[in-house]
């Protein structure tokens, strides 16, 4: 586990673990952000069927046959046993070890970090979104030392856009991307590891 960053006060970090000397996990009260198990595949492939989860994301898996290729592309993926390691791509169950969706955190090329998620339409409301927001800021300010956090939303996705508000992070720009279904405005939220340490004391 990385050393705790010396700026924050507090419980010690206790939700990142390996699990097995390998495994990747973030524990939080209701769910669990973790690498992908071989198992997990038939329940990846049924929740990238859900339609409806892909009207604010900028990319969609058209298919159950490309779900399940792109499954293994994660599963499989060299970051999972990097010596250092700046690319986490977790699977998120909950406290009944269903599978929830995906979620990702990466250390970007300019040192800052970044995370996302993608929930399967019937875990929306229940706050894990926000507590998936949680788990990765203590991870990447505390046990990573982190300058800085990013995240994206759509304009129109108004309840991702109040998770990251309530989480700490502040809208700092706009940019135009291409999506699947064609050029989409995205806007991009940041919370700086001085920031998250004011909101704490």
């Amino acid at each position: 586990m990385a050393v705790r960053h010396p700026a924050f006060r507090g419980t010690a970090i206790r939700k990142a673990v390996l699990v097995d000397g390998s495994s990747f996990a973030l524990r939080g009260s209701a769910i669990t952000v973790r690498d992908f198990l071989l198992e997990d595949e038939d329940e990846f492939v049924e929740w990238a069927g859900h339609q409806e989860m892909y009207e604010y994301m900028v990319w969609r898996l058209e298919s159950a046959e490309a779900a399940a290729a792109y499954f293994h592309g994660l599963f499989n993926h060299s970051e999972r046993t990097a010596s250092r390691r700046r690319h986490w791509y977790l699977a998120v169950v909950n406290s009944e070890d269903a599978f929830c969706g995906i979620t990702g955190f990466d250390v970007r090329q300019d040192g800052r970090g970044e995370f996302g998620w993608y929930l399967a339409p019937r875990f929306w409301g229940r706050g894990y979104a926000t507590e998936i927001s949680s788990l990765f800021l203590e991870f990447a300010f505390e046990s990573l030392g982190l300058p800085a956090i990013l995240a994206t939303c759509d304009p129109d996705n108004r309840a991702s856009r109040h998770v990251l508000e309530k989480s700490g992070l502040s809208l700092v720009d706009e940019e135009t991307v291409d999506t699947w279904h064609g050029e989409r405005q995205r806007l991009r939220f940041m919370i700086t590891a001085d920031e998250r340490l004011r909101s704490q004391q």
